[in-house]
């Protein structure tokens, strides 16, 4: 990297070869509104309301500036950043590729991936990812919709989250972390849940006597004894039976509580 003051502009020369632009771009991108990017230099204005951050970008330039000379100029950061005002013109040797920043919203019982610039091409590559778990897509809108229960989602967009790329595409995921993770811990316990109604032949909708009470049956229905002449197979049959309806019922319990 190179670090030269115009009269008009700060001119920033990066060599993408020797070093990664990535994170540069993403940070200007995701924190600046005041900026164009062009076939091979991007060009940022500067703004009062994000004078810090105008600040923070600077020092960190010529943080890199310095490594790369391994040296340090004197007074040249000072110098820098009293001439915050002036556009910053960062210049590469190959052609910007735009960050596509993809935003996904939790909504009810479904997982909405909005891309904040139309990329059709992106958008493709994602549902490619995703194809299986498709509720609804909107071309016009640039986003898609994916049903949060169903098996394997949760690998399914941790594994996307972590890319970088999508079909050539730089991309990036703005969600809450957080949240996203509670959804899925409690969509899990949702379907141990069902799962549990299902076995014992009930629904959430009814009343918790009744499931109690078709619950002994099948415990008399299942037990052991019923078949202890029948061979060692049967009796584990019934066992292993009867030990699933006593935790899918212990399961119930503790949620109708």
């Amino acid at each position: 990297m190179q670090i030269l003051m115009g009269p008009q502009h700060t001119l920033i020369y990066v060599d993408e070869s020797k070093m990664s632009t990535y994170n540069l771009f993403h940070f200007i991108e995701n924190q600046f509104s005041s900026y164009h990017i062009h076939k091979n230099h991007l060009l940022l204005h500067y703004s009062q309301e994000n004078h810090y951050k105008h600040i923070f970008l600077i020092k960190w330039l010529y943080s890199i500036h310095r490594k790369t000379h391994n040296k340090d100029i004197l007074h040249f950061k000072e110098v820098l950043v009293n001439r915050i005002e002036k556009p910053v013109k960062i210049i590469t040797k190959n052609e910007i590729k735009r960050i596509n920043t993809v935003v996904i919203h939790i909504l009810n019982d479904k997982i909405r991936f909005q891309l904040l610039e139309k990329n059709d091409k992106l958008l493709k590559g994602l549902i490619c990812r995703l194809t299986s778990e498709i509720e609804k897509i909107s071309y016009e809108n640039n986003f898609f919709e994916i049903a949060i229960r169903t098996d394997g989602i949760k690998h399914t967009i941790n594994a996307l989250l972590n890319q970088k790329q999508i079909d050539n595409n730089h991309v990036i995921f703005q969600c809450d972390k957080s949240h996203l993770d509670r959804v899925f811990e409690s969509t899990q316990e949702n379907d141990l849940l069902l799962d549990a109604l299902k076995l014992l032949n009930s629904h959430q909708d009814e009343h918790f006597d009744v499931i109690k009470a078709r619950y002994k049956k099948l415990l008399i229905q299942f037990h052991p004894d019923n078949v202890y002449t029948d061979g060692f197979e049967k009796v584990k049959e019934y066992t292993d039976k009867f030990q699933t309806l006593q935790h899918s019922y212990e399961l119930i319990k503790s949620y109708y509580r």
